[in-house]
């Protein structure tokens, strides 16, 4: 009984220390989407601020439009007014002249680096939109990392489970076999029951004194008929002395006078030869 239990009690050991390996690797699993988790946030966040920024040039890039044709527009306002100056028929006026001159070239100049910012802002805006979906492939890839870890989490919640399951039944079982007691110890006794071999010679001697009979090794029934009290006890084949015949001796005692009975019998023959002696 106690060696069962210990069986049990190994076993359940043995899957305490399977769910415990399964719980350990799950929580490894839980640490590793948290991470994961936690860098598709970080992605999250460095798209909404580059989101942010790339607005911004976008809103910077139209202002810097806006200015720009506002110069263009005074700039060709200040050409037309110098085209007048100079179409005056009693002479152009030497300073508004230098005026509008030095105006007009400062707007181009100012129009030009205005021209230069747009172009820095929207090869920055380039990159930052290429840097936003190099992120977005990024955080798919994050992504897919963390299916793929959850569905082994899911296994072995399932594998916990059925470990779980398992040392409830073993502990139940255990349970079942401390309940059971032995009320009295096995004992050995001391005049084992044999086979009852009266009743299997009654059923088998008349068998073979039937098949003996048939194959012409036992004397006939007739002989026997005034030997009822007679009984066997021996039976050999022997060899005649100086020939190669042999003949059967069957050695019967009678009962009532104690006296042995040799029958020798040739194979051959169905008579017997009786030579009785004492």
């Amino acid at each position: 009984m106690n060696y069962n239990r210990s069986r049990y009690e190994e076993k359940i050991t043995l899957k305490r220390s399977e769910l415990k390996n399964n719980e350990s690797k799950k929580k490894d699993i839980d640490r590793q989407i948290e991470i994961r988790l936690n860098a598709i946030k970080m992605k999250k966040n460095e798209i909404q601020a580059l989101s942010n920024r790339l607005d911004g040039m976008n809103e910077r890039i139209e202002e810097l439009f806006a200015e720009n044709k506002n110069i263009k527009a005074n700039t060709d306002q200040l050409i037309s007014l110098r085209k007048d100056q100079l179409s005056k028929p009693a002479g152009a006026d030497a300073v508004a002249l230098l005026l509008y001159s030095n105006t007009i070239q400062q707007n181009i100049a100012y129009f030009k680096g205005i021209n230069d910012q747009i172009y820095l802002l929207k090869t920055e805006l380039k990159d930052g939109q290429f840097r936003k979906e190099k992120i977005n492939i990024e955080m798919d890839s994050i992504m897919k990392e963390v299916e793929r870890t959850k569905l082994m989490k899911d296994g072995f919640d399932a594998n916990i489970d059925d470990i779980r399951a398992q040392i409830e039944r073993l502990e139940s079982e255990k349970n079942l076999i401390g309940n059971l007691r032995v009320i009295q110890a096995p004992q050995v006794s001391l005049k084992p029951v044999g086979p009852k071999k009266s009743a299997d010679h009654r059923t088998c001697c008349p068998g073979k004194f039937f098949l003996l009979h048939d194959a012409g090794l036992f004397p006939r029934v007739s002989f026997f008929s005034g030997h009822k009290r007679a009984k066997a006890t021996e039976q050999k084949i022997e060899l005649v002395p100086g020939s190669k015949k042999a003949f059967i001796s069957l050695t019967v005692a009678t009962k009532k006078s104690g006296e042995a009975t040799r029958i020798h019998r040739n194979p051959g023959s169905c008579f017997p030869e009786d030579r009785r002696q004492k």
